[in-house]
């Protein structure tokens, strides 16, 4: 059987400790890339039913460029199997993400 989960990296802002009031006081060492932490639970619960029952796959799809790429490595050293990007440009909308997403799966 095959687990996949759906990761997004995201963008978090950490601090504040620019000086232009154009980007509302945020420099670019601010920004810290990671993996939304909600698709971190989802993979943990994933890792728990693989250590439950044998044969289990874990699957991971990532929509995009890889910017949060040490958060995705931690991933895998989890426990996960499998790591695939799906690459799509910024401005694809919701229904082209999805349909890149269930083809891909």
């Amino acid at each position: 059987m095959k687990i996949i989960v759906c990761i997004k990296q995201i963008r978090h802002t950490y601090a504040r400790t620019g000086m232009d009031h154009a980007r509302h006081f945020l420099a670019p060492e601010d920004d810290v890339y990671r993996i939304n932490p909600h698709d971190e639970v989802a993979l943990e619960l994933a890792l728990r039913v693989k250590d439950t029952r044998e044969n289990i796959e874990i699957v991971l799809i990532t929509l995009g460029p890889l910017i949060a790429d040490e958060a995705l490595r931690r991933c895998l050293a989890m426990g996960a199997d499998h790591l695939f990007r799906v690459d799509c440009n910024s401005g694809m909308d919701s229904w082209k993400k999805s349909l890149a997403l269930s083809q891909t799966i």
